[in-house]
């Protein structure tokens, strides 16, 4: 299996007022081809920071960020990020933030008006084509997210921790959805997350963080097949796997 991407004994420190805070130290690993990668640990333990480098938002201090052998070197939409907070165009309705990427990269209006036609009806937002962000529930926005970013059609997509704000039942069913557009895109994906449930579900293998300064502490392979079900949450290989994320995740935090 092909390598997508590549961290090589990554550490970066940020200075503010306070003085400086050691983020990650010496991380180092490696995503293959349409993998969906979660990473979890605890609070400030360098999650964002591995997104944000991922993305060439910011640089490492040492070591290097690789995506199909070539340095990090800045922002490319081929690595868009679905965050968090939306980010959204608040003055753009849904249709027009959904066509916007492929709009700036001078499309013909029948083609990425047509692609936004259909991420609207994949990510359920008929009817809604037309309302502003001002006018959608969070879940709503999320969605509007990750259709403007997987319209590109790119070939890694960068979340952090983009269902955190969901109520448990939008969240489940958006993560159903994100299986399913993986599924008809492929994309490599990397998602951070606060829920070892979440990552089960979603990931293929998931990055267990240190305490800052983080480090790798866990590599741990989710042993279900795709397409997913949501019964697998009550099976016992789900139940185990959560428990021993969770028995080395809380070494982190106590």
């Amino acid at each position: 299996m092909s390598k997508k991407i590549l961290l090589s004994n990554v550490s970066k420190t940020f200075t503010n007022k306070n003085g400086q805070i050691k983020a990650l130290h010496r991380v180092s690993f490696e995503i293959n081809e349409s993998e969906l990668l979660c990473v979890v640990g605890p609070s400030g333990c360098g999650k964002t920071t591995i997104i944000s480098l991922i993305a060439g938002f910011i640089f490492p201090d040492e070591g290097e960020v690789v995506v199909d052998g070539i340095t990090v070197q800045g922002p490319n939409f081929e690595r868009p990020v679905v965050f968090q907070e939306d980010a959204l165009f608040p003055w753009k309705t849904v249709k027009e933030n959904i066509e916007f990427g492929l709009k700036c990269r001078n499309h013909d209006t029948k083609f990425y008006e047509s692609q936004a036609k259909e991420f609207i009806r994949k990510m359920r937002l008929i009817g809604f084509e037309n309302r502003f962000p001002s006018e959608l529930s969070v879940g709503m926005k999320q969605r509007v997210g990750i259709a403007r970013a997987l319209i590109l059609q790119p070939k890694v997509v960068l979340m952090d921790e983009p269902f955190g704000s969901l109520d448990q039942q939008t969240r489940y069913i958006i993560q159903e959805e994100l299986l399913q557009l993986h599924s008809d895109f492929k994309p490599t994906v990397v998602f951070v997350s606060h829920d070892i449930e979440e990552s089960i579900f979603l990931g293929d293998r998931i990055v267990l963080l240190s305490k800052r300064p983080g480090t790798v502490k866990l590599v741990f392979k989710v042993p279900f097949s795709r397409p997913r079900s949501p019964e697998i949450r009550n099976s016992s290989d789900f139940i185990e796997l959560r428990h021993s994320i969770w028995h080395n995740l809380r070494e982190e935090v106590e």
